[in-house]
């Protein structure tokens, strides 16, 4: 009988801990938000926002917002943009991102005029 209880114990302690381990594993992810803008603090429409890393990623709408789902909590962003430099931000657990874009500024050596 006094087995029956210990090994009945044992079980419920490992179904605990397993239980323990996946609301762990969950609460490592986040859903992220933001809005994203150029110098001017024009809204930037269709900018790429990416987890570092992954496939998870998003769009910015009408109003430069985003929503990423699942984004590891100790993951970067990356937030690219035709025209705008590459941008890396650390998510360290933040969920709402204000993100700035700074213009490309690259020199021409050369101008090509077909007509």
């Amino acid at each position: 009988m006094k087995k029956c209880r210990t090994g009945l114990l044992q079980r419920a302690l490992m179904l605990c801990a397993a239980a323990m381990i996946a609301l762990g594993i969950s609460a490592q992810t986040m859903t992220i938000t933001g809005h994203i803008v150029d110098e001017t603090g024009e809204d930037l429409i269709g900018a790429s926002v990416a987890v570092k890393g992954t496939s998870n990623g998003s769009v910015t709408d009408f109003d430069g917002r985003f929503t990423i789902d699942n984004a590891p909590s100790n993951g970067t962003l990356v937030i690219s943009y035709i025209g705008f430099e590459t941008q890396e931000v650390a998510i360290n657990g933040q969920s709402h991102f204000e993100i700035t874009l700074a213009e490309e500024r690259s020199q021409l050596n050369e101008v090509v005029v077909v007509g």
